[in-house]
């Protein structure tokens, strides 16, 4: 959903079709699209927080269907969000336009004992936390037995009163291909790959980056 948002501000032509019901000036034209660019370009870097309220303020609702998802947009809001004071300076413009729609291809597969939503060519909607969480603890763990002075994995699976199994297998995932690693953060891992189906297979897991994608699912590259 995020992305989706990101990439209609990102596009002028979307944008200027959204807001061509509206009667703006010329100038202010040019300032809702400037505004809406640098909005893109500054997406990936804005505060959590602000990422939801500008989500909040023009999303007035939210459809899932069999084979997308809708986004319908508040025409008054985006205009504010994207003019200001301009928009207020042209007398508090109030449109009572149809909602603006974006559409994203997504579909509703099984995954393990669940139910989770497939974007696109097959990827999830957004990080998995759990995933995410694992990959930190599997980098953690591998800096602590290389910078501890435990001479083993043995010894710190001792020391810290878990099972060794569970701490090679951490292990081995520090030594994901930076590509796997990337998509995971980026939630763009298939929709199977949960964080228990990925304890499951790095027992398996190639040296190989390239064979390590295919045997998690992962598209070539």
């Amino acid at each position: 959903m995020l992305d989706r948002l990101r990439a209609f501000f990102a596009s002028e032509t979307e944008v200027s079709d959204a807001l061509a019901s509206i009667d703006l000036d010329a100038p202010t034209q040019r300032a809702a699209l400037a505004k809406s660019t640098h909005l893109s370009e500054q997406w990936a870097t804005l505060p959590s927080v602000e990422q939801s309220r500008i989500v909040r303020s023009v999303i007035e609702h939210v459809r899932v269907e069999d084979d997308k998802i809708l986004l319908h947009l508040k025409p008054g809001a985006l205009l504010s969000s994207l003019t200001g004071d301009a928009q207020k300076a042209q007398g508090g413009l109030e449109p009572e336009s149809a909602p603006i729609e974006l559409s994203i291809t997504a579909t509703l597969r099984r995954a393990g004992n669940g139910i989770r939503l497939v974007i696109g060519n097959g990827t999830t909607d957004g990080p998995d936390n759990r995933l995410v969480g694992l990959l930190r603890e599997a980098f953690t763990t591998r800096e602590t037995l290389l910078s501890s002075r435990d001479s083993s994995i043995d010894a710190m699976a001792s020391r810290l009163g878990v099972a060794r199994l569970h701490l090679t297998s951490l292990f081995r995932l520090s030594y994901l291909s930076p590509q796997i690693v990337r998509a995971i953060l980026n939630g763009q891992q298939t929709a199977d790959l949960t964080a228990a189906r990925l304890m499951s297979l790095v027992k398996d897991l190639p040296h190989d980056w390239q064979e390590q994608r295919r045997h998690l699912g992962f598209t070539s590259a």
